[in-house]
């Protein structure tokens, strides 16, 4: 492998933790990438390399499940390779591209061949079926490229039936020079000379979240000039609150046409067998804490 050893997860998780800020992992591609439907943001991803501090929370119990898994989906593998397996930890710095890091699940040994391992664990076994998901084989090739390895294991537990798969992904150096190493390089760019504002902008939650946070708030300095793009976004906002407005009012009369047809029964059903029902809830009083927000007001003085 054409990439040197810097900790063990299992060893020094705390080290781990640390020396993983200071390049970009294998789960942090498919974000960078803005690979659809992956967890995260560019935003989230630079402030989890840029912030001093190190968040080292409990893992969620799925991602617990996930790590005790692994030994025995690389037994499996290994079973049916003829090989052997070992767990491995280790988090890997590629010699070429010093801020490329992975860490590995473990490793498949079938004679003088060594496999990198990648083991997943996952709800919806619909995700893998067929092929492996796209931000799944960004992470492989952010993986294959750091390791400098011609292909990687990828295992998967289904943590509903139970069952388990796996697939043998292929290095792709189209995929890795023309897609995953020029835009991991222009993010690892923005973050050394801590520049956000050239980060790709998403719908998600994520960039939301980050966003408000890498944002400050100065009425002491003068007003940005946006450019003219802004005023389209401004005409677009304005255009799709209408639409909105209208749809909503659809919907709302839709529902009271089904209220008023269910009458005083507690369920309605329809000749497809499907249904409407009521569901009594019922909540306890609270009192909100005070807090302080900083919604973004347009050009209109509504809220965006």
């Amino acid at each position: 492998m054409e990439a040197d050893v810097i900790c063990n997860a299992n060893a020094d998780r705390a080290r781990w933790l640390r020396e993983r800020q200071k390049g970009i992992g294998g789960s942090d591609a498919p974000a960078i990438l803005n690979v659809p439907g992956c967890w995260g943001s560019q935003q989230q991803i630079y402030l989890d390399k840029t912030e001093g501090e190190i968040s080292d929370e409990p893992m969620p119990p799925y991602v617990e499940f996930g790590h005790l898994c692994e030994r025995f989906v690389l037994d499996k593998i290994a079973a049916e390779v003829c090989g052997t397996a070992q767990l491995d930890g280790n988090l890997y710095r590629s010699r070429e591209r010093p801020w490329q890091l992975c860490t590995l699940d473990g490793l498949i040994r079938e004679g003088s061949q060594v496999t990198p391992t990648e083991v997943k664990s996952t709800a919806y076994e619909e995700k893998y079926a067929g092929q492996v998901p796209d931000d799944v084989y960004a992470q492989v090739q952010h993986q294959i490229a750091t390791l400098g390895v011609p292909a990687i294991y990828v295992g998967v537990v289904y943590r509903v039936s139970m069952n388990w798969n796996w697939k043998l992904i292929e290095r792709s150096d189209e995929f890795i020079g023309d897609v995953l190493i020029p835009q991991e390089e222009e993010f690892w760019r923005l973050v050394t000379e801590r520049d956000p504002v050239g980060l790709t902008v998403t719908a998600s939650e994520s960039c939301t979240k980050a966003l408000a946070k890498l944002n400050g708030y100065n009425d002491e300095l003068p007003p940005r000039e946006l450019g003219a793009e802004a005023d389209d976004w401004a005409d677009e906002i304005v255009a799709l609150r209408e639409f909105i407005k209208e749809k909503t009012e659809e919907m709302d009369l839709l529902k009271n046409k089904l209220r008023a047809k269910i009458g005083d029964r507690s369920m309605g059903v329809m000749p497809s067998n499907r249904y409407f029902r009521y569901k009594e809830q019922h909540r306890k009083s609270f009192t909100v804490k005070a807090n302080t927000t900083r919604p973004l007001l347009g050009p209109y003085g509504k809220e965006v």
